[in-house]
């Protein structure tokens, strides 16, 4: 699994439109308007089973730390 970043961009709804087609699974988390964590999966994920996202942030958040993503 690599970590990738995509450009950065100040508006949120153009960093989703710039991952439109590129994924088959996500975990989206952020500050919505009120300033409340909102977490969103999408993908192979029938059974709503939530080791899915966690094991994909806890890689995420592993590699992020160790330096292991492409800037």
């Amino acid at each position: 699994m690599s970590v990738v970043r995509l450009p950065t961009s100040i508006n949120p709804d153009s960093v989703l439109e710039q991952a439109i087609g590129q994924f088959e699974y996500v975990v989206i988390v952020g500050l919505n308007k009120d300033g409340d964590i909102d977490f969103r999966e999408g993908g192979d994920n029938k059974e709503a089973d939530l080791s899915i996202p966690f094991t994909v942030m806890s890689k995420v958040c592993h590699k992020i730390l160790a330096g292991d993503y492409d800037a």
